[in-house]
């Protein structure tokens, strides 16, 4: 009996963080330091967070080493000639984001666009 109901529990959460996860696929958009457009393109697998982000100058760059766990995610990206580490909090429709830039840190809300 104990199995069971550990077992329907362990797949409703397994379900709910899959439903949660899929969330994080698609266009995200927000502004740095209130001025500039970012455009982010997530594509999330397993535990695996790929896409690409579009700079305010209109270059793309990819996401490299990304992950999702939970509601953190993680990915890095080359920045001016460096690879930055960014930091991630999911919280519905929204990303609050962490940027390192050089020995400064961005932050910059993410929202979901719809298709």
């Amino acid at each position: 009996m104990t199995k069971k109901i550990l077992s329907t529990i362990f797949l409703s959460l397994s379900f709910a963080l899959v439903s949660f996860a899929q969330d994080v696929n698609g266009k995200w958009t927000g502004k740095v330091m209130g001025q500039y457009d970012v455009v982010y393109f997530f594509e999330y697998d397993g535990e695996t967070l790929n896409g690409k982000s579009i700079s305010p100058q209109g270059t793309e760059i990819p996401i490299k080493d990304g992950s999702i766990k939970g509601k953190n995610m993680q990915f890095k990206m080359e920045l001016m000639g460096n690879t930055s580490t960014f930091f991630g909090k999911i919280d519905k429709d929204k990303i609050y984001l962490r940027m390192p830039i050089r020995d400064t840190e961005i932050a910059v809300i993410l929202v979901k666009e719809e298709k």
